[in-house]
């Protein structure tokens, strides 16, 4: 599976926040960290983590 986590570089960087915003909204906040932390998505992690504010249990999900 860690084939598929592609590094977040300039290039990519608005794919990864799509894969943290699809996880967040689909398995929650924990779920999708544990699901990144399992399968070696560093850097879609990171992004969950550094964006957490737009993450909220109470608001639309959303990407910058």
């Amino acid at each position: 599976m860690k084939r598929y986590c592609i590094p977040a570089t300039t290039d990519n960087r608005p794919y990864q926040q799509q894969i943290a915003a699809s996880l967040v909204h689909s398995l929650g906040m924990d779920d999708a960290i544990d699901f990144c932390v399992q399968n070696g998505c560093d850097e879609t992690l990171s992004v969950i983590l550094k964006d957490e504010r737009h993450f909220g249990e109470t608001s639309t999900v959303t990407v910058n």
